[in-house]
């Protein structure tokens, strides 16, 4: 199994506890947690990481990839890194608001980035490693 799809399916535990009613995870949590990985992939990690670091994010971003705690980012940086058309996109897709979908992005990108650099390291995943 790719650390892509090792991380796909620790996905659905993130936020668990983290919906309004406190019932379960929120929702839209795995379909946006693939959709985050699936943009991260085609994009190839690092390529990612340093365009978020181009975006003003390089602090947070040395926090995921480092062995410490994660800086946590806001639901305005989600928008800024994504842009609102991408934020309407994926909010049309799952049926979501997009408030929701750049809250719950916020939430998981950190975590996301943090699982696959699990020795502090940036290191691209081998394209045919199961995708």
């Amino acid at each position: 199994m790719s650390l892509f799809e090792t991380v796909r399916t620790q996905l659905g535990g993130l936020l668990a506890g983290a919906s309004a009613d406190g019932e379960g995870q929120a929702p839209g949590v795995e379909p946006l947690g693939g959709a985050l990985l699936d943009m991260i992939r085609s994009r190839g990690l690092g390529s990612f990481l340093n365009e978020l670091s181009s975006k003003g994010l390089g602090t947070a971003v040395a926090s995921w990839v480092g062995l410490g705690p994660n800086h946590p980012i806001s639901a305005e940086q989600i928008e800024q890194i994504l842009g609102s058309d991408q934020a309407a996109q994926l909010a049309e897709r799952f049926g979501l608001p997009a408030e929701q979908v750049r809250s719950t992005l916020a939430q998981l990108l950190p975590h996301v980035v943090d699982q696959l650099t699990p020795e502090g390291r940036v290191e691209e995943p081998v394209a045919d490693e199961g995708t």
